[in-house]
């Protein structure tokens, strides 16, 4: 990263003075020597050979990263790395067919066919001097008896 800037930074140099050389000429042509040329040429393959070196080490890193990584993992005796299988998102979703309804759709209100056998009315025990009556407020209890006996309550709010 800063190695390669700075072989940048020196190849922009040289062109730049081999452009100025050109510009001083009053837009005369005349081709750089071939001196200037063949110092560029060498020095792109010197950069080759160096981004080429580079990468091998860079790779070879890597390789021994991984094995002191997995080495690491053996004695720690911890698992691998995990075995991801492809996304299934872009392949088409079909759901199969289910026979009969899911499990609790078919629960319905069980207020529909409740029947009130009983109905109390609760009062609260003291009130301030500036209370309103409100109306009531519903509460419905369902005992188990031998019979069925419903009671609702009307509390007072």
């Amino acid at each position: 990263p800063a190695f390669y800037r700075w072989r940048f930074k020196t190849v922009r140099t040289i062109v730049n003075k081999e452009m100025s050389s050109i510009q001083q000429n009053d837009f005369s042509y005349s081709p750089a020597p071939v001196e200037g040329v063949e110092r560029l040429q060498r020095l792109v393959r010197e950069q080759q050979q160096t981004i080429e070196k580079l990468e091998g080490q860079l790779k070879r890193q890597q390789e021994r990263i991984e094995q002191l990584e997995t080495e690491l993992r053996t004695r720690k005796k911890l698992k691998g790395k995990p075995k991801i299988s492809p996304s299934q998102l872009n392949k088409g979703f079909k759901p199969e067919p289910s026979e009969g309804k899911r499990a609790g759709s078919a629960k319905r209100s069980k207020k529909e066919s409740f029947e009130v056998d009983e109905e109390r009315i609760v009062e609260p025990p003291t009130l301030p001097e500036n209370a309103e009556f409100n109306g009531y407020r519903v509460y419905d209890v369902q005992e188990i008896e031998i019979r069925r006996h419903n009671i609702r309550f009307q509390l007072a709010e």
